[in-house]
């Protein structure tokens, strides 16, 4: 299996497994919402993205080219609004403004759907090719506005928190943010609508791996989103993570059957150990 492939699997399931997470464990239903339905909308770009370039047929490739920008404004949008209500509603979002944005995310989609954004593809060798529309400069000023305002107003919460844990837990998150969003800038919306260039925009599974790893040590070290979540799970998913490349990376009938073994019977220790996990958390409460 192809290294890239490898990479935009472990980026999914990683993700899958923090919306997990936090859908378990998570406390607040708004924050819960918004989170995981940004933390989707990051995977379907991943996942579009990497189709786009992986597959040959043009309307398939054009269908996912379009789906790219979709799942990238409703994931802006939905940082936005994460935004107003992690870690409290300290900055209120006016009911004017949320509808704005609503409307504004309904009129990008159409726009991402339409021949206004994406015109038509070459299909490259390893990479797709977009002719873009006037309909880029709509998207470009929703997705940057949606997330320049959500950094804002961390900003602002970040300045007003007296909680130390939760102090720390938006500037980690903050910082991960800000680390995923400029390369993705650069090499997934610059470099192509500037410059033509598409070669690095292969390269996104790799930043949201690094901001997944800075949302999890938040979660693990300052109990981001009031998410409790015992190092055990942490282990586990790593482990798994690592046997489920090594099952992928298989060469040999054999070895493909010996490491689906190896794999089976850690998901059974695994769902075994974390239950026993929780039940002896449960009792020390």
């Amino acid at each position: 299996m192809k290294f890239s492939i490898l990479i935009v699997i472990l980026s999914v399931i990683s993700n899958l497994w923090l919306v997990f997470l936090i859908l378990i464990h998570g406390k607040n239903r708004e924050t819960k919402r918004y989170f995981i339905l940004m933390t989707l909308g990051i995977i379907g770009w991943i996942i579009f993205n990497f189709l786009s370039n992986y597959i040959k047929d043009y309307f398939p490739v054009l269908l996912f080219n379009k789906l790219i920008f979709v799942s990238t404004a409703i994931a802006a949008w939905a940082f936005f609004l994460f935004s107003n209500v992690f870690p409290g509603k300290e900055i209120l979002l006016k009911r004017s403004l949320f509808w704005a944005s609503t409307f504004g995310l309904l009129g990008t989609i159409g726009i991402s759907l339409s021949p206004c954004l994406v015109r038509d593809v070459t299909i490259k060798e390893n990479v797709s090719e977009i002719n873009f529309g006037w309909g880029m400069y709509v998207y470009v000023i929703f997705l940057i506005g949606c997330l320049l305002a959500g950094l804002v107003r961390f900003f602002y919460k970040y300045k007003l928190a007296s909680n130390f844990r939760i102090k720390k837990s938006i500037l980690l998150f903050g910082g991960g943010m800000i680390i995923f969003l400029s390369f993705s800038i650069l090499t997934n919306l610059l470099f192509p609508f500037l410059l033509k260039e598409f070669q690095f925009t292969n390269l996104a599974p790799l930043y949201t791996i690094i901001f997944l790893g800075f949302t999890l040590f938040s979660i693990l070290r300052y109990e981001f989103l009031e998410t409790k979540v015992i190092l055990v799970e942490m282990i586990v998913g790593l482990m798994g993570l690592l046997l489920i490349a090594q099952f992928l990376m298989s060469q040999t009938l054999v070895f493909f059957l010996f490491n689906g073994s190896i794999l089976g019977l850690f998901c059974i220790f695994a769902y075994y150990l974390v239950k026993a996990t929780h039940e002896e958390a449960k009792r020390r409460e």
